[in-house]
């Protein structure tokens, strides 16, 4: 059975651009160092699961997969401080887009060492400082679980738009679209990117104003749609039919010249 310690004597290998992922796409969610000094930092989770990377900063959070090349035989947790993981991703950079290595990370409580496996990066090796993990570090895991089971329909809820911008991180990682669920009783919606990521936005309580100011914003875009449409230019006729089977392609994007809305509150064809 594999022992669980903090900081000590880790070693697991891993595919580069797996590894890449998960840190490029939780970096946006550590805190500022100067407003939340305690989170400024990734946390690493090494478990039968798998080797996972969270961050958050309490307003967002993230967890992200790694895929492994061999499974750890001492299982815990380790953080490492945002510097150090953008140091590691300036070292191994693959420079063709269908590279992928596997490096080897080895951990102790002095040192992270990241070296090339197989061979693309002959020689290369970077050791770097990791850190104790931190007694204050929120349960990311058990949160986002939590959320997870209680998403619910969708609700009005108040989304910043920076905070959104940073799941961004993860679409580009892991060139997957966003999956955004509402949870069911709390201000929170889940954010999942494929099977590498999922995160949670919180969300502030809604006010009796917020409903008020939303309802004017909407009945103002719905008195504007009819003027924006009016000068559009006159579509070209549809070019005539040769007969050739129609293709359907479910994944494409809807075809807006060809959607129709009530503005009156009817469905959409």
């Amino acid at each position: 059975m594999a022992k669980t310690k903090t900081l000590v004597d880790f070693q697991f290998s891993a595919k580069l651009r797996s590894l890449r992922g998960a840190l490029l796409s939780t970096l946006p969610h550590v805190a500022d160092a100067k407003v939340t000094p305690d989170l400024a930092r990734l946390r690493v989770f090494v478990t039968a699961a798998g080797v996972h990377v969270g961050a958050t900063d309490r307003f967002t959070m993230a967890l992200a997969g790694v895929h492994l090349v061999d499974r750890p035989q001492v299982l815990g947790c380790f953080d490492l401080y945002p510097e150090m993981a953008r140091l590691l991703l300036k070292v191994f950079r693959p420079a063709n887009k269908d590279d992928n290595p596997v490096v080897r990370l080895d951990v102790t409580e002095k040192a992270l060492t990241v070296t090339d496996v197989s061979g693309l990066f002959p020689g290369t090796s970077l050791t770097i400082v990791p850190a104790t993990p931190h007694p204050r570090w929120p349960d990311v895991p058990t949160i986002l679980a939590g959320l997870w089971r209680n998403r619910a329909p969708a609700s009005q809820l108040p989304m910043p738009g920076d905070y959104m911008a940073r799941f961004t991180a993860a679409t580009r990682a892991f060139e997957w679209e966003l999956l955004a669920e509402p949870v069911a009783g709390a201000r929170a919606v889940v954010v999942s990117c494929g099977e590498s990521f999922v995160g949670a936005l919180m969300c502030r309580q809604v006010t009796g104003a917020d409903e008020d100011w939303w309802d004017t914003s909407r009945r103002g875009w719905l008195d504007s749609f009819g003027s924006l449409s009016s000068v559009l230019p006159e579509l070209p006729p549809d070019p005539p039919n040769t007969g050739a089977p129609e293709t359907k392609e479910t994944d494409a994007p809807v075809d807006l010249t060809t959607l129709t809305i009530d503005l009156d509150g009817g469905d959409e064809s």
